[in-house]
């Protein structure tokens, strides 16, 4: 369970507990970060890439493979499917015209800022603390002896938010404003070349996660 409505933590990581990485990536360059020649630098890392945008959609237990007992409908890519679907958080919910958003933004000095933004949500939803959590991967300059490397995935909780009686919620700080009132330190630093690859977001209620970035088709 989460205890503190601020303090970054890490989360032992689950796999169902976010997206992965094969429906949406970015990459967040550190500031500063370039590419001096054609030739393959490593770390490798785009000329820009400043900013990670996503919808929210509910979030929905991962089906097991294991326990698939159906098939999707798309006769062109038919694949293993857990029905019915079940949801993470039962009682926070969408209302009609619901809708949610994140976006990060790379700020200079090597921080990232981000904002979550949820609207319409049931009256279940109200009075609840929601925790936002983004799971990443992370390669830079920032190693033992001056080298590059790649950090194990961070599945990390930052800012929260209560949502009020509209069914709002919203967040907006840094990366670096929360880690260093709560960890004591800053996450990210310039001038290190940082590459964050978004594996996932989403908002928790609890230990459960209510709501993950994704995309909505009609």
């Amino acid at each position: 369970m989460i205890t503190s409505s601020n303090a970054p933590q890490v989360r032992s990581l689950r796999p169902r507990h976010l997206l992965s990485r094969v429906l949406l990536t970015a990459l967040l360059a550190g500031a500063g970060a370039s590419l001096a020649s054609e030739a393959l630098a490593i770390p490798n890392h785009p000329s820009s890439a400043r900013g990670f945008a996503s919808d929210m959609v509910k979030a929905y237990r991962d089906c097991d493979p294991g326990l698939a007992t159906g098939t999707t409908q798309n006769a062109f890519f038919p694949r293993p499917a857990c029905p019915p679907p079940v949801v993470e958080s039962p009682s926070c919910l969408f209302k009609f015209n619901g809708r949610g958003k994140v976006k990060m933004t790379v700020q200079s000095g090597g921080d990232v800022r981000y904002t979550v933004r949820m609207r319409k949500l049931n009256n279940a939803c109200y009075g609840e603390q929601l925790d936002f959590v983004v799971k990443y991967q992370q390669t830079n300059d920032d190693c033992a002896g001056g080298s590059s490397c790649t950090a194990i995935n961070t599945e990390l909780i930052l800012g929260s938010c209560i949502v009020d009686t509209s069914g709002r919620c919203n967040i907006t700080s840094t990366f670096n404003t929360d880690t260093a009132a709560n960890l004591g330190g800053d996450a990210f630093g310039p001038g290190l070349e940082t590459s964050l690859a978004i594996d996932g977001c989403g908002l928790f209620l609890g230990s459960e996660l209510a709501f993950r970035c994704g995309i909505y088709l009609p």
